[in-house]
C-alpha cells in the first residue's frame, strides 16, 4: 500500500500540464469518481477488512451539545466551552464565523 501512494505522490508531483485539456485530464484522471483517488480509498478497506470501525456517534445517545458537556462534566472531562460558548466556530485567514 506505502509503494502505491507513494508512485501516486510522485506522479502527482511530476505533472507538468502542457495545456489546460492536460490538466483537465489528470484532474479527471485523479479526482473523478472513479479516479486514482477514489480507488485508493476503496483499497484502504482492504488493508484490514477484519477490524469493525468504530463510530460512537452511531450508537451513543449524544444527540445535542447539552448532552455531550452532560456527558463531560459527569465524567470530569475537561472542555474549552461551556453551556453559553457552544456554538461551532469557524476561524479562517478572513475572519471568525460562528
Amino acid at each position: 500500500m506505502k509503494e502505491k501512494i507513494d508512485k501516486i505522490l510522485n506522479d502527482v508531483k511530476a505533472f507538468q500540464a502542457e495545456s489546460k485539456e492536460a490538466l483537465e485530464n489528470f484532474r479527471i484522471a485523479y479526482l473523478s469518481k472513479k479516479g486514482v483517488v477514489t480507488a485508493l480509498f476503496s483499497d484502504f478497506k482492504q488493508v484490514a477488512p477484519e477490524m469493525q470501525v468504530l463510530a460512537p456517534w452511531r450508537f451513543w445517545e449524544l444527540d445535542s451539545r447539552d448532552k455531550e458537556i452532560d456527558y463531560a462534566e459527569a465524567h470530569n472531562i475537561p472542555l474549552k466551552i461551556n453551556r453559553e460558548t457552544n456554538y461551532s466556530k469557524d476561524k479562517n485567514i478572513w475572519h471568525l464565523s460562528h
